[in-house]
C-alpha cells in the first residue's frame, strides 16, 4: 500500500497521445492544491506541449515533463519518442512520485512504463484503459490482426505489472478479459464531469452564422474513421439541419472533400475549437454515430449542457444513454437509423429537449465531487 506522507499525494499521469485526455486534465484540476502533480506528455517535435481542448488546467497545475516524438502516419496517433529526454524524464517521475497513473496499454511510452514500474516496484501504476482494439471495435482486418498478436506475446505481462487495470464500465469488462487482464486487476470507475463548466456557457449561433429557427447538430473531436463522420455525413443528406464539425484530425480533409462530393452546403467545418459549452449551447443535438468508444466526453459535455443524443451503442455509451428515455441509440454504421433518430428529434422540439432533460439529470450521477473520492481511493 502507498503512503502518503501528511496526506499530500504526489502523483504523475503519464499521458501517451499529443492531445491531453480530458480525464487526465479534469483529474489534475480536482486534486487538492497541496498534492504534488506531474504530467509526462509528449509533444512534436520543436512545438511546445500541445494547448488544445481540455488541458489549459493541467498544464497551470501539474509539472510538466515532456519529451520529444514523432507520429506515424494513418487513423490512430502513435507518438514514438525520439530523443534521451524520454527516458530521462521517465527516470524523473518514477523516481519523484509515488503514483503513476498512465493510459492505454499499446502505446510505445505505456510499454515503457509498465518496464520502468520493475525497476521501482514500491511505486504504484494504474493503467487506465478506455478501449480495446481489434476486441471492444474494429480498425480493420489487418490493425484488428496486429492488435490481437500484440495481445497474445505481450498482454500477460503490460496488464500484470500494473497493480490495477481501471476501466470506464462494466461494459468493458468482458473485453478486458479476452484481451488478457485477470479480473482480479480490474476496477471500474466511471470518468467524471464538470457540471459547472457548462452553466455560464453563452449561445454562439449568431457568430457562426446560423439563424435561431435551423436545427443544429453538433460534433466535437477527432476527424477519424473511428468516429464515424462519413455516417454523420450521409446521414444529413437532404436534410433541413445544420451540421457543425468541431475537431481536427488526419482525415479531416477527406472528409471535406466528401461533403463537397455529396454537395453539401449545410455542413460547417469549424477546426479546433476551445470554447466547446459554447458551441453545445448553441446546438439542439449531439450526433455520435462512433464505431468505438470507451465511456465519451463529448457525450456526457451534451448532457451537462442539457442536448439530447443520438450515438452508437457501443462501448460504455449505454450506461449514459438509454434508447428512447434520455436519448437514442443505433447500431453501428446503421445510417437509416440515424436518418430516422435524427428526423424525429428535429419534427418534434419540446420532445427532443425533454431527452436533453432527461440526460441532464443522469449526468448528475457522473459529476467529478461524486466520483473524485474513488480515483483517491484507487491511488492507496
Amino acid at each position: 500500500m502507498t503512503v502518503f506522507l501528511e496526506d499530500i499525494m504526489r502523483i504523475c499521469y503519464i499521458n501517451p497521445t499529443f492531445l491531453i485526455r480530458r480525464p487526465v486534465s479534469e483529474l489534475i484540476d480536482r486534486l487538492g492544491d497541496k498534492d504534488e502533480i506531474g504530467l509526462f506528455v509528449p509533444k512534436k517535435l520543436f512545438k511546445k506541449v500541445d494547448d488544445k481542448w481540455h488541458n489549459d488546467s493541467a498544464l497551470r497545475k501539474a509539472k510538466i515533463y515532456p519529451y520529444s516524438a514523432l507520429s506515424l502516419p494513418g487513423n490512430f496517433e502513435w507518438p514514438i519518442p525520439i530523443t534521451p529526454m524520454f527516458f530521462i524524464n521517465l527516470f524523473r517521475v518514477f523516481l519523484r512520485y509515488d503514483v503513476l497513473h498512465m493510459w492505454a496499454y499499446f502505446y510505445i511510452n505505456s510499454v515503457f512504463a509498465v518496464l520502468a514500474k520493475l525497476f521501482f516496484p514500491g511505486k504504484r501504476l494504474i493503467m487506465s484503459c478506455d478501449t480495446f482494439p481489434g476486441y471492444s471495435f474494429s480498425s480493420g482486418k489487418l490493425i484488428d490482426s496486429l492488435f490481437f498478436l500484440y495481445s497474445k506475446i505481450f498482454g500477460w505481462f503490460v496488464f500484470s505489472v500494473p497493480d490495477k487495470v481501471h476501466l470506464y464500465g462494466k461494459s468493458m469488462i468482458n473485453y478486458a478479459r479476452k484481451a488478457g487482464v485477470k479480473k482480479k486487476k480490474i476496477i471500474v470507475i466511471p470518468t467524471g464531469i464538470n457540471l459547472d463548466k457548462f452553466k455560464q456557457a453563452k449561445d454562439i449561433r449568431e457568430s457562426l452564422g446560423i439563424s435561431e429557427d435551423e436545427f443544429v447538430i453538433i460534433y466535437a473531436g477527432l476527424m477519424v474513421p473511428r468516429k464515424g463522420i462519413d455516417v454523420m455525413l450521409k446521414a444529413v443528406r437532404k436534410m433541413d439541419v445544420k451540421l457543425v464539425l468541431a475537431g481536427d484530425g488526419p482525415k479531416k480533409k477527406e472528409y471535406v472533400d466528401m461533403a463537397q462530393r455529396l454537395k453539401l452546403d449545410n455542413v460547417i467545418f469549424l477546426g479546433w475549437r476551445k470554447d466547446i459549452p459554447s458551441l453545445l449551447k448553441s446546438a439542439d443535438m449531439l450526433l455520435l454515430p462512433s464505431r468505438g468508444e470507451g465511456l465519451p466526453g463529448i457525450v456526457m459535455e451534451a448532457m451537462a449542457s442539457g442536448l439530447a443524443v443520438a450515438a452508437s451503442d457501443v462501448g460504455c455509451i449505454s450506461d449514459l444513454i438509454k434508447d428512447g428515455e434520455n436519448g437514442f441509440l443505433c447500431p453501428v454504421d446503421d445510417v437509416d437509423c440515424f436518418v430516422r433518430k435524427i428526423k424525429k428529434m428535429a419534427g418534434d422540439k419540446e420532445m427532443c429537449a425533454e431527452l436533453g432533460k432527461k440526460g441532464y439529470e443522469k449526468i448528475k450521477e457522473f459529476s467529478w465531487e461524486k466520483l473524485i473520492s474513488e480515483y483517491k481511493g484507487m491511488y492507496v
